[in-house]
């Protein structure tokens, strides 16, 4: 149940994987730099 909200194959399929790779990325480069790399830009 709740498959068709999460496509695996084709290019929607395709697309979720890419965004699953860079939040993985995203997630371990917040994770590993060190607070002064971080700006508050508003």
């Amino acid at each position: 149940m709740g498959h068709q909200y999460f496509p695996t194959i084709g290019y929607k399929g395709g697309l979720r994987l890419l965004e699953k790779i860079l939040g993985l990325l995203l997630d371990r480069k917040d994770r590993d730099d060190p607070e002064t790399v971080f700006e508050l830009t508003l």
